[in-house]
């Protein structure tokens, strides 16, 4: 077999081709969908509800997903298949107008069910990890953390979420209430990422939002696979050194002026990597 010149190493100039067995994640099945969850509850802590309560007007300021809850279960007489139920939950901040048109920012959180099939293979393996810190005198457990069951893995891939709808309501309102997502629903760790305590009936006004859902879910399993190898690669770039005696003025002007930034590209079809003549003129003229 000729040897080849193989890119990206400081090895050797030379090698030989060979196949080497790696250790990964296998996709069995993947879907994408673009979901409209329409009318979930906005729980707020009590000083959010105190605000929205006195506020004329109110409005979504970000959207962020800040866990999902991932449930798989075997789908009967379809062997292979498995049901992925994943919970969302959405931190939210909002903008109230409150008196003297004054506009203070709160935080509540929203939660949503969505449920999937995938084929996800079969397995009736259990596999077992070595220890990781080498401990001497490890006790066995018996719900170890370094055991993995046959089910495969649920990988959910989201981008930010968006507003599409507010609704505020006054009172009791049932008709927009989910009795499966309740305050209860929230774990304690995402309670955490609020400074007070959450609240149901401490107010006068409830918040109920439509959220649109840009999502990919696809299901894994660990595979032993056989590729082709050539060496073992190291980055050809060296490190760049930045240490406090770093000029700051120097590395700033070292960098490129973002003319893109500017001057957004104003066809929708237009890709990212596509050359912008009048971009470059301004940039040759800047220059």
């Amino acid at each position: 077999m000729e040897n080849k010149i193989c890119p990206n190493t400081r090895m050797n100039n030379k090698c030989k081709d060979d196949d080497c067995c790696i250790d990964t994640y296998r996709i069995y099945d993947s879907c994408r969908y673009q979901e409209c969850m329409s009318n979930l509850r906005i729980f707020l802590c009590g000083d959010g509800q105190e605000i929205l309560d006195a506020s004329s007007n109110v409005r979504v300021k970000s959207i962020k997903v800040v866990w999902t809850q991932i449930t798989t279960d075997e789908v009967p007489f379809n062997r292979g298949y498995y049901e992925v139920n994943i919970r969302y939950y959405f931190y939210i901040e909002l903008e109230c107008c409150g008196p003297n048109s004054t506009i203070t920012e709160i935080q509540g959180i929203s939660m949503a069910d969505k449920t999937v099939m995938l084929y996800g293979g079969e397995g009736n393996v259990t596999t077992f990890q070595s220890d990781i810190f080498n401990h001497f005198c490890m006790i066995p457990d018996c719900n170890p953390i370094n055991a993995t069951t046959s089910l495969p893995k649920v990988v959910v891939e989201v981008v930010d979420p968006i507003s599409l709808k507010l609704i505020i309501t006054e009172g009791l309102c049932t008709t927009y209430d989910n009795p499966d997502i309740t305050l209860s629903s929230i774990p304690e760790q995402i309670r955490c990422c609020f400074q007070s305590k959450f609240c149901d009936f401490c107010g006068s006004k409830k918040l109920y939002i439509t959220i649109g859902v840009f999502a990919v879910v696809r299901i894994e399993r660990a595979s032993q696979l056989v590729v082709p190898a050539c060496d073992y690669c190291l980055p050809e770039e060296p490190c760049e050194i930045v240490s406090p005696y770093t000029d700051p003025c120097s590395l700033f002007k070292s960098l490129e002026f973002p003319i893109k930034e500017f001057y957004p590209s104003t066809s929708p079809t237009a890709s990212s990597g596509s050359f912008d003549v009048r971009s470059a003129e301004v940039n040759a003229k800047i220059r």
